[in-house]
């Protein structure tokens, strides 16, 4: 029996990566807001790689006497209620949710992908059971199972790592799916099959590169989601406990205790975690644009509709 014949999949495996090859260029020249937003993520990385160097002063040293100070040369970003030097504290601020959100996310994705491929290539049985079972997980609210599950195991950047991942990775599994189902139907892959060839070949080799695309963008607007999540249950006490500098966390205890007498303990990290989060958003919308044309959104609507105008006689 004769092979498959590969052109379509080196067809395809060609314009994806011209595509990739092509992706920083057109970013900077076609989405100047998703440009920004890489920016400001590449800072926040780098910033919690190199906090420990970044870091003006200690993040547990006290000075009484400098409590609650405002903005001065010695302290850039002023003091918490104990003297602690807040630009030191928000930058490992920045360390904790950088270590949380990738941590999460690539837990997520391991999750999203393994049981994804397995139930969109295989159906089945197997399909309907994994599907039925993210129904089930998808009708609670996320933050009552995040805060059970954390009452359970109690506080720390492990198990908040381990939580929000789970909950990440079960929540994208019908995304995965939904592309598996799709390359599936290729002649390539019905040829794979037809010639023998083993599961996780097919999969890794013919179906795993067609949902590379889609998955960069929801893990990408998923990191997101997890730095916010991670803030929202610090906020309330259940993540990374103190004296750990988590952005939720500072603006719990003094930023919400002391805001009438010193403001900047809550401008500050709700200031960053903002910033933060919003350039992750834009930079997975304008990575969503670029990579899948079908959906475009906000300015990328905006200019389809503008060429469907002109293009009209």
């Amino acid at each position: 029996m004769s092979g498959p014949d590969p052109t379509a999949a080196q067809a395809a495996a060609s314009a994806r990566r011209g595509t990739l090859r092509d992706l920083l260029p057109r970013l900077f020249r076609e989405k100047k807001l998703g440009a920004v937003g890489m920016i400001i993520v590449l800072v926040f990385l780098l910033v919690g790689v190199f906090a420990d160097v970044l870091a003006p002063a200690d993040i547990r040293e006290r000075n009484l006497m400098h409590a609650l100070e405002g903005p001065s040369a010695q302290f850039p970003l002023g003091t918490d209620h104990i003297g602690r030097d807040l630009l030191s504290r928000v930058i490992h601020g920045a360390r904790i949710s950088m270590i949380v959100g990738v941590g999460a996310v690539a837990i997520g994705l391991v999750i999203a992908l393994f049981f994804g491929l397995l139930s969109g290539y295989w159906g089945g049985v197997f399909d309907l059971l994994v599907q039925r079972l993210v129904d089930a997980w998808l009708t609670f609210p996320w933050l009552f199972i995040v805060l059970t599950v954390m009452s359970l195991l109690g506080q720390g950047m492990v198990q908040m790592t381990v939580v929000l991942g789970a909950f990440t990775g079960i929540g994208n599994i019908r995304t995965v799916r939904g592309v598996v189902l799709s390359t599936r139907q290729n002649a390539y892959v019905e040829a794979a099959q037809a010639i023998g060839c083993r599961t996780w070949r097919i999969l890794l080799r013919h179906i795993l590169p067609q949902v590379w695309p889609p998955i960069i963008v929801v893990f990408t607007v998923s990191l997101g989601a997890v730095i916010l999540s991670e803030s929202t249950i610090s906020f309330l006490g259940f993540g990374i406990p103190p004296p750990q500098p988590s952005w939720g966390g500072m603006l719990s205890l003094e930023g919400r205790t002391y805001m009438e007498v010193a403001p900047l303990l809550a401008l500050w990290p709700g200031l960053s975690l903002a910033i933060v989060v919003f350039g992750i958003n834009m930079f997975g919308d304008a990575l969503r644009d670029l990579l899948d044309p079908r959906l475009t959104g906000g300015a990328g609507r905006l200019r389809a509709a503008k060429v469907r105008k002109r293009s009209k006689p």
